[in-house]
């Protein structure tokens, strides 16, 4: 099992992104809407994959200005962020166990 972990920059409602692995949707998170915003919010999520499989991460910013000190990390992937609508982190492997 491995651990995704976000953070939730400063306009969580408006991030979302979707994990998808040798062709097939893993996990999606949604735009989060709180009102407890906290740049320093950590969320984890459990996801069971295997080595080798190739992933896809989709991310996306609903205002278009990108995520705003928000960031995702796990499988290998360190602290991405994006400055743009949307961005694909396309093909990379899972490479750890």
């Amino acid at each position: 099992v491995y651990t995704i972990t976000t953070t939730g920059g400063y306009n969580p409602e408006e991030v979302s992104w979707t994990l998808t692995c040798e062709g097939k949707e893993v996990m999606s998170q949604s735009a989060v809407i709180t009102y407890a915003r906290s740049h320093a919010a950590v969320r984890e999520y459990p996801v069971s994959l295997s080595v080798g499989m190739q992933c896809t991460l989709l991310m996306c910013d609903s205002y278009g200005d990108g995520w705003d000190g928000a960031s995702w990390t796990g499988l290998g992937q360190v602290a991405l962020t994006l400055d743009c609508p949307t961005y694909t982190y396309d093909g990379f492997p899972l490479t750890y166990g």
